[in-house]
């Protein structure tokens, strides 16, 4: 029992026996929105346990409005690390996601905006992914004119002007490096990697 306080604030994590106190487990669930540390498992024997955190745990304990954050920060980490099956609409104020599919199928996005299911550009009927290239094309050379570059995470356009080269997506919160695009799934590690890779963070 790594942090029994009292046993009317124990909550205990059923599938696999530990036990922690509601403000440890309140603090775990809300730094990982923030860490993007996903999916959550028991902190258990020193970090040992590699049993899932089932979502009722962290919605009994936390407030309705603290839950909405936590489960929107989940399925944001899950469509990061899953883009063969889940892609963000391209559109840079929509948050709808939609499911990968064959070419030549289109989804209609609540934003009114269409998408091809295959290649994520915009719909194309009648033209083959492929002879889209031409418009992606023209679209880097401009994106590279303005410093406009797509993030790796969910490939919305975002242009960051000046300052530091650690960005953080608005959209799906993947922390990632400007210069070469590299993830940073805790946003640790990414400053390190700038000095030694890139010979700064970009405010020198």
């Amino acid at each position: 029992m790594p942090c029994l306080l009292q046993p009317s604030r124990v909550a205990r994590q059923s599938a696999c026996g530990h036990t922690w106190c509601r403000a440890c487990l309140t603090q775990y669930f809300l730094s990982a929105v923030e860490s993007r540390c996903f999916p959550l498992r028991c902190l258990g024997d020193e970090a040992k346990c590699t049993e899932l955190m089932p979502p009722s745990l962290a919605h009994r304990i936390l407030q309705l409005n603290e839950f909405s954050v936590l489960a929107k920060a989940a399925l944001a980490a899950y469509v990061h690390t899953h883009p063969e099956e889940l892609h963000y609409c391209p559109s840079p104020d929509c948050l709808q996601i939609y499911r990968t599919a064959p070419k030549g199928t289109f989804v209609l996005c609540p934003c009114l905006h269409r998408i091809c299911q295959s290649c994520h550009a915009e719909a194309h009927d009648g033209f083959a992914c492929k002879d889209c290239n031409n418009t992606d094309k023209l679209f880097s050379q401009w994106a590279e004119l303005n410093d406009v570059k797509k993030c790796p995470g969910c490939r919305i356009p975002i242009e960051r002007g000046e300052g530091c080269h650690h960005v953080t997506c608005i959209q799906c919160r993947t922390h990632f490096c400007w210069v070469c695009l590299k993830t940073f799934p805790k946003g640790e590690g990414i400053y390190l990697h700038m000095r030694v890779q890139h010979g700064g963070i970009g405010l020198e």
